[in-house]
């Protein structure tokens, strides 16, 4: 019942943020279809986490990183979303692709069609795109060194069936400066004591913040969708 609560406080804070994502046919125009508030699959493919153009490796701000990939997997499974197991998606993109999915390179997102491809092989409603890039400074003040951070978030959500983005934000953009609340409900929201989220260095704070107030900030196209169409939402 807690968790309810508290992944419940964190879907309506996603909500009062703006973002100008909306649903898109791929490959055509926008639809008003709402996405079923239902229990369905998704296929998450590997998150491209970067510092500035440079491919974050797996053990470097580890904390941000897992912060990130926490809050979104809570958001998921919220709202009935059950991921396919990750080594199960990266085989069949490989096998798809004939490589494994790029991480490396930030300018780089995959083709729509391939994802609804890859969603169709395994099956699943959805095939979600994550992607995190942090920018990072630290100036000298009269009081000291202060460290500043931002993240720019893209973020695709695919409804296989349809062939249309879901959610199709790219570039959303968010700093550290207002993503105190953030913080706060995604720690309650957690199994991870609190401390791990302000451990890792000056600079893993400042980037936590940054990475899941864009994260929520990107996805809030979705959670509205996904409220109005709930069953009592007042909405047919």
């Amino acid at each position: 019942m807690r968790t309810s609560l508290q992944l419940s406080l964190l879907a309506v804070f996603a909500l009062g943020l703006s973002s100008s994502a909306l649903s898109q046919k791929i490959g055509a125009g926008k639809s008003d279809t709402a996405s079923a508030y239902k229990l369905r699959t998704a296929a998450v493919l590997p998150i491209g986490f970067f510092n500035d153009d440079e491919a974050l490796k797996l053990d470097v701000h580890k904390e941000s990183q897992d912060m990130f990939r926490d809050v979104l997997k809570s958001l998921l499974e919220h709202y009935g979303i059950n991921r396919v197991d990750q080594a199960t998606t990266n085989s069949a993109y490989s096998q798809m692709a004939g490589q494994p999915f790029d991480t490396e390179h930030y300018g780089d997102m995959p083709k729509p069609e391939d994802m609804v491809r890859l969603g169709k092989h395994l099956g699943v409603d959805l095939v979600i795109v994550p992607r995190c890039r942090y920018h990072v400074k630290s100036i000298v003040t009269i009081t000291g060194l202060k460290t500043k951070a931002s993240a720019k978030v893209d973020l695709w959500i695919i409804d296989v069936r349809k062939s249309e983005f879901d959610l199709h934000a790219n570039a959303v953009m968010a700093d550290d400066t207002e993503a105190d609340s953030a913080v706060k409900i995604a720690a309650a929201i957690l199994v991870a004591p609190v401390v791990a989220f302000v451990s890792g260095g000056a600079e893993a704070p400042h980037m936590q913040k940054a990475g899941v107030a864009g994260l929520i900030k990107a996805i809030k196209p979705w959670t509205e969708k996904q409220e109005t169409s709930k069953i009592g939402s007042g909405n047919r």
